[in-house]
Order: structure tokens, then sequence, then C-alpha cells
């Protein structure tokens, strides 16, 4: 994805604080993923690799609730996706699986 200086900065800052938060990890709201979608927020206000999970079944009855998500693939893809985005190696757009296929049903 096309940058500038300013944009280096911005991102380099939001990183940082999203680091020095302390935030607990966690798989489906604070992950690898999500902290680099949120990190890239701060310059391309438009990005978005959510994933909607609706919880159906006994996971909604314990209480489980639906969710936006950020995994890898649809990182990646979106990525690919934004203008004077070069894709340095591998395919410009690659399979998105449901996110509780990675994670168990």
């Amino acid at each position: 994805m096309k940058t500038n200086v300013k944009h280096d900065s911005v991102l380099k800052s939001k990183a940082e604080a999203l680091i020095n938060s302390n935030a607990k990890y966690n798989a489906s709201s604070n992950n690898c993923s999500s902290f680099v979608q949120n990190t890239l927020r701060s310059v391309f206000k438009k990005f978005n690799a959510n994933q909607r999970v609706n919880v159906t079944g006994l996971m909604k009855i314990i209480g489980y609730r639906d969710a936006d998500v950020v995994a890898p693939n649809n990182l990646h893809n979106e990525a690919a996706s934004q203008q004077n985005s070069i894709t340095i190696k591998g395919k410009k757009n690659i399979e998105a699986k449901s996110y509780l296929e990675y994670f168990g049903k």
C-alpha cells in the first residue's frame, strides 16, 4: 500500500500506542490481524477486513454473541484490493474461509 513519510509516522505512532496499551490477546477481537487493521485504519480510514460471525445454537444459548473478526486471509485480500497496492509475493487474492473454520465450529 502506497504511503508517504507523514503516513508512516502516523502508522508507527498508532502501532506503538496499541502495543503500549497492553490489551490482552483475544483470538476474535484482539489478534494479530486486528492489530494490523487497527494500525492501518489510522491512515486508511475505510480499510475493512472484518468478517461477521453470527453465533447460533448452543453457543448463543450459553452467552456467545455475534462479532466482527479479522482473519489473516481477509486482511491480505483487503490490503491487496487497496488502490496503489502491490503484492510482492504470492497471489493477489487468496481463499478466505469462514472464521469459525479456522478455529472450529
